[in-house]
This record gives C-alpha cells, structure tokens and sequence, in this order.
C-alpha cells in the first residue's frame, strides 16, 4: 500500500513538472512574439519622431512640441502596456471580458486574471475576440485603467490549442 501511494505521488509530481514545463515554454513563445511587436512599435515612434523633429523646425509656436505629440509621451504610451499570457477559461461576450490561467511569477502559481476588452481592440490570428474558444491559448497587451486590465492587443495561438487536442 505504502508503495503504490509513493508511486502516485510521484507521476503527480512529475505531471505537475511536466505542466509547469509547458506553460513557461508557451510563455517563452508569447514573450518572444510581443518582444518582435514591441520592437516594431519602438521603430514606429522613432520615426514619428523623427517627423515630429521635422515638423518642429518650421514651427514658431513655442508651445508646438507639446501640440504634436513629444519623446516623452509616446514613451510612457509604450511604458504604459503591460502583457498577459495563458488558456482561456472563461469569455463573457456581452460584459466584454474574457477570463484566462496565467503564471504569476511573483507567488509562482497559476491564477485566472480577467481582462476588458477594448472595442477597438486589435486582433492576430482569429477574427473577433469573442470567437477564442476556452482552451485555448492567447496572449494579451493591456493597459490599467481605472484599476481595469483592458485589452488592446490579443494574439491567439492556434498552435498550443492543437496539441492539446
């Protein structure tokens, strides 16, 4: 008896390794995916910038910088994003919400974290948001407003949701 409740615990410990595994190598993935758009996004302000810079120069208005937009801001736009990663567990098409199972790398464990969707949300790899099936994989760019995580970019992974088929 004593054997078979050591040998259960183990294939649960390594079940549990395994899941980790996987989910860090999902969260690999879609780390890599928004570091690509994040470096498309800083090419996209550098040269808004840079038009900003050339625009700048024919201008006599003092106050004209601030008007058209300056380094600083579009910095703390971009700093303002933070991102998501995990399974869908949950959409609520009509509040606008979607539910998903992330790793919270403060405590170390999977928690579900619900997010708003913005309605002019930008979508990769599927239609319309409300369309992710549960279960599946997605990755989230969002902002805090007003204590609210709401999503401006999500990215669904066909990819993971066939292998757990």
């Amino acid at each position: 008896m004593r054997n078979i409740l050591i040998f259960l615990l183990a294939c649960i410990f390594t079940s549990m390794l395994l899941n980790l595994s996987y989910s860090q190598e999902n969260a690999n993935t879609a780390q890599e995916d928004i570091s690509a758009r994040q470096e498309t996004a800083n090419v996209a302000a550098e040269n808004t910038n840079a038009a900003t810079e050339d625009v700048n120069v024919g201008v006599a208005d003092e106050g004209a910088e601030e008007k058209l937009g300056s380094e600083e801001g579009l910095e703390s736009k971009e700093e303002d994003i933070e991102y998501g990663f995990g399974e869908v567990v949950k959409i609520e098409k009509e509040a606008g919400k979607i539910t998903i199972n992330e790793y919270d790398y403060d405590t170390g464990e999977e928690i579900n974290v619900t997010y708003s969707v913005d309605p002019k949300v930008e979508l990769e790899n599927i239609a319309a948001w409300a369309d992710i099936p549960v279960g599946g994989y997605i990755g989230v760019e969002y902002k805090l407003e007003n204590n609210e995580k709401v999503a401006k970019y999500i990215t669904y992974y066909e990819e993971e949701a066939e292998e757990i088929e």
